[in-house]
């Protein structure tokens, strides 16, 4: 028997992907029918122009984080959710590092982190013996790069933070159709009182595979599923000798992944044809596997099957879809929910500028070309390890060979795997501009966490304190003399730019002439460190905390990054000669339009 890890703590690891002739293709289908008739129904009729700048379908952790965007920006939308109660069957269980920076933004990493159990190593086993033993730390961030926290309780944590924003979130309500023009989206919602037509300007499937949204798209999720089931079992276990913050992954068909309050996520190969996937059928997989533990209690179980898949497109004029709606991958690493709450994080703040008008023509056809070929090199790594951890009994020996080599110094396997989970960038994104550095972050990639900075009262931050913020951020490293017009005229517009001045040093720099503008102290330069600023330097970090603009402060000139941001109107606003140089560049062609 063939037994693949469906939960692996070494997701990221850079593996070569073999043959797949073991699988066989298949176009994963949407279970949507567009032409299905539901005319029988009452139906109320709404207003023909929007009553919602944007509409949401599905109320999971990608949809909600988008709610919590579009709200935390005062955009007028509504989400609908098909289960009239928040599920208590959770299919996730592992948050990454990097999405929990995303819920810092939030204010909401803390409870997170509360309600959860970080993951402090992962081993992995082969015949009883360990193979590999990665401590998880030291990896840039204040978080850990996995915590163990069920999807349903990150999602109620979300939920939560919608309606404290005064988000319209609808449940028992489910979209059964679809219909776009050039100016909006006409929604059929079956709601416990009957069929109901509503408007909106923007339509956002983030409702899973079978969503409605990619099928009135046209947009084909082609792919192939893998082959068999797994049981998930949660359960606590008596007689368990590792810590409870250790994920093992045993390679013959068994992962093992750390949940608060002493619970474990258990995944193994269900065996079809028989009822093992119950407690019973755990205690089985451990008794022949590990040899030790025993099953006191258990929570919830269920069988499923895993796919790949990545949509041909993240957008079709009013239509866009994300999370699970647009990718689809084993679990491996988790690269499911993370991804999709990513996606929204990316999406939120560009259609805020959208349905304000302010958003330059290219600027939401940048949400595809960053997400798509981010989403796509997780997908791969989920797939490279789901090929590659898979034995043969006779092949254990090879196996624990391959990984003593592969993960032989483990300080490098967790940079580069682990710290997959924590970075992101988008080196090829058609809306950043500047110049990259030997070091700190170029423009696209994340902006690492540092400090402390100290503001003139003495009060102490971290730089992604800054960040808990709708608008972009504006970094001045270095003296305020040097600087140009064209980056004080930033703060003009303090509903879009936050801007701070960063002295290097234990006193914050004197007043500036511009009273909008922050004054803050390095005085460990851990900041200045941190993001590479060996020269004055400016940086324009953008609402998902990803750097827009970097360049020497002397000769910075963010024009060309604020033309592929910003509507004209907005570059008018700010600095009429910069308005000026990109009407003249916009006859050229917009970048990223």
């Amino acid at each position: 028997m063939r037994a693949r890890n469906p939960f692996g703590a070494l997701a990221a690891l850079a593996l070569p992907v073999s043959a797949r002739a073991r699988l066989s293709p298949i176009a994963l289908r949407c279970a949507m029918d567009q032409n299905a008739t539901v005319a029988a129904e009452p139906r109320r009729a709404g207003s023909e122009t929007p009553e919602f700048d944007v509409a949401i379908v599905g109320g999971g952790p990608t949809g909600l984080m988008l709610a919590a965007e579009l709200a935390l920006r005062g955009v007028r939308f509504v989400l609908f959710e098909r289960r009239s109660s928040p599920d208590r069957l959770s299919r996730a269980n592992d948050i990454h590092g990097r999405t929990l920076e995303v819920l810092d933004q939030h204010g909401l990493a803390g409870a997170a982190l509360a309600s959860g159990l970080p993951m402090r190593r992962s081993i992995i086993m082969v015949d009883r013996q360990p193979v590999a033993d990665i401590p998880l730390d030291d990896l840039g961030t204040r978080f850990p790069p996995y915590l163990g926290l069920r999807e349903c309780d990150l999602e109620q944590l979300v939920e939560q933070r919608v309606r404290d924003l005064g988000g319209d979130v609808r449940r028992g309500h489910e979209v059964v159709s679809v219909e776009q023009d050039g100016s909006s989206v006409l929604i059929s919602v079956r709601t416990p009182a009957g069929l109901e037509d509503v408007h909106a300007g923007w339509l956002v499937g983030c409702g899973g595979l079978h969503g409605p949204v990619r099928a009135a798209m046209g947009a084909s999720l082609d792919g192939f599923d893998y082959r068999g089931s797994w049981c998930i079992v949660d359960a606590r276990l008596d007689g368990w000798p590792w810590p409870d913050d250790h994920s093992l992954v045993f390679v013959e068909g068994l992962a093992v992944m750390p949940s608060p309050e002493r619970w474990k996520r258990c995944a193994f190969w269900h065996q079809p044809g028989r009822e093992d996937d119950d407690a019973a059928g755990l205690q089985r997989v451990l008794d022949r596997i590990v040899g030790v533990g025993r099953v006191a209690e258990t929570r919830e179980h269920f069988v499923t099957t895993y796919h790949y898949g990545l949509a041909e497109r993240f957008r079709a004029g009013r239509l866009l879809i994300a999370g699970d709606a647009a990718h689809v991958a084993s679990p491996s690493g988790g690269t499911g929910l993370n991804s999709g709450v990513q996606d929204a994080h990316n999406l939120g703040w560009k259609l805020a500028l959208a349905v304000r008008g302010e958003a330059a023509p290219g600027l939401i056809d940048s949400y595809e070309a960053e997400r798509r070929a981010t989403d796509e090199a997780n997908l791969r790594r989920s797939d490279a390890l789901e090929t590659r951890v898979e034995a043969d009994p006779a092949a254990l020996a090879e196996v624990a060979r391959q990984f003593a080599v592969e993960t032989a110094d483990p300080a490098a396997v967790r940079a580069s795997v682990f710290g997959a989970r924590v970075e992101a960038r988008y080196a090829d994104s058609p809306i950043v501009a500047g110049e990259a550095s030997r070091f700190g972050p170029a423009p696209g990639q994340r902006v690492p966490d540092a400090g402390p900075l100290v503001d003139p009262a003495g009060n102490r931050a971290q730089l992604h304190d800054l960040l808990r913020t709708d608008r972009h951020v504006v970094l001045v490293l270095g003296d305020l003399a040097s600087m140009p017009r064209a980056v004080a005229a930033l703060a003009r517009r303090q509903d879009l730019f936050a801007v701070h001045h960063v002295a290097a040093g234990p006193a914050p720099p004197s007043p500036a002439t511009a009273a909008e503008i922050g004054r803050l102290a390095d005085p460990a330069l851990r900041v200045h460190g941190r993001l590479g600023a060996a020269d004055d330097t400016l940086f324009v970090i953008r609402p998902d905390g990803h750097v827009g603009y970097r360049a020497v402060l002397a000769d910075a000139d963010p024009k060309e990054y604020l033309g592929r941001v910003f509507a004209h109107a907005v570059l008018e606003e700010i600095s009429p000669a910069t308005a000026a140089d990109e009407t003249a560049a916009s006859r050229q062609g917009p970048p990223g339009a």
